[in-house]
């Protein structure tokens, strides 16, 4: 069961570990296991603090601002999202151009090993492959420990 979180509209990348719009909060969560629930899911209702500084022109005509406060003036429709080394308020619209400039990196959906055994499997020609020399993923040593470390689990 995947969970997507969208506000007004607009799709929230999977770059927050919380988020709260409006007094709602939702979690990032990744799956254990190649079964069960990922995404954003419904938490505890959150505040976000308020700040007695006020939104500056450039915040309002760019969309977004970092910060873990909201600063007065801020629209009420503005989303707060929160990820390990910081965090935002944005315009809904506005959410995915400022994780994208601040090059905030994807959760992951699936923390199982089982994905990475699964997403393996690559139907691309095998010279193509051949081309990539391993710059997606993990290592070729990293993937053969994971495959001995599995052989022994039988």
């Amino acid at each position: 069961r995947h969970h997507y979180l969208e506000i007004e509209g607009e799709r929230i990348p999977d770059v927050f570990s919380k988020v709260i719009y409006k007094g709602l909060s939702f979690t990032f969560g990744s799956r254990k296991y190649s079964w069960g629930d990922d995404g954003y899911l419904r938490g505890s209702d959150a505040a976000v603090p308020e700040s007695s500084s006020p939104i500056t022109a450039e915040f309002m005509e760019r969309g977004w601002y970092e910060g873990g406060e909201i600063l007065k003036g801020t629209p009420e429709n503005w989303v707060y999202g929160e990820w390990k080394d910081g965090a935002l308020l944005a315009a809904p619209e506005k959410l995915g151009q400022a994780a994208e400039t601040l090059d905030l990196p994807v959760l992951p959906r699936d923390a199982s090993a089982i994905s990475l055994i699964l997403d393996a499997q690559d139907t691309r020609p095998s010279q193509e492959k051949n081309d990539e020399k391993n710059t997606e993923g993990l290592s070729e040593d990293a993937l053969k420990s994971l495959e001995e470390a599995l052989k022994k689990r039988k």
